[in-house]
């Protein structure tokens, strides 16, 4: 158990910042307020569940869980301004079951994306998982389902820059005896390209 007088002592003795930082989480303290990822973090970091995954699997792991209580707080409030938009009062998001589950996050610093395969880490064995994606590897999601597990990959697609339209304009018409005609709006001498000599080649 965690002594939670005495982790937030520490926490404010090591610095000062990490208290300005609380948000909301599903830990409590004298005054009822809840508080967030920072102290969270600082509160399990040295626990044995927590050291059993890489830094940035369980950093994701405690960032889920405080989106899920943001997302509960949120829903609390709007559900006692506007109860008929809810079949009933919402839940609090629940503990696992001692054998249960969770989601797991890699990061593009966890794995590394190689061509067409994507390599996992040390404690994968280093798999490698084939995929055809054509962007930059943002994180690799692992989520149970009742046999099965399902594995999706989030990456970033680089937004190519769309030219403005500048109203000027040039045709090329392809032909036969005419190789190609090249007209255009903007003034310029249209040009003819005699295709007899390509042709007579052939």
């Amino acid at each position: 158990e965690v002594n939670f007088q005495k982790a937030k002592q520490r926490a404010i003795e090591q610095g000062k910042e990490l208290n300005k930082k609380l948000k909301l989480i599903n830990y409590f303290n004298e005054n009822n307020k809840y508080l967030g990822y920072d102290f969270l973090e600082y509160l399990v970091k040295d626990g044995i569940d927590y050291k059993s995954l890489m830094a940035q699997v369980s950093q994701q792991t405690l960032k889920l869980l405080d989106k899920n209580w943001i997302s509960f707080f949120e829903s609390i409030k709007d559900w006692s301004k506007h109860k008929e938009k809810y079949n009933g009062r919402p839940k609090l998001p629940n503990y696992k079951k001692k054998n249960g589950k969770n989601i797991l996050v890699f990061t593009n610093q966890n794995c590394k994306q190689k061509e067409r395969y994507i390599q996992f880490p040390q404690c994968f064995n280093k798999y490698e998982l084939k995929t055809n994606i054509n962007g930059k590897l943002q994180q690799v999601r692992i989520l149970p389902r009742n046999k099965h597990y399902v594995i999706e990959v989030i990456y970033k697609i680089e937004k190519k820059e769309k030219l403005n339209d500048n109203g000027k304009y040039i045709s090329i018409d392809v032909g036969l005896d005419n190789f190609a005609t090249v007209v255009n709006n903007i003034g310029l001498k249209p040009i003819i390209i005699n295709g007899k000599g390509l042709k007579s080649i052939n």
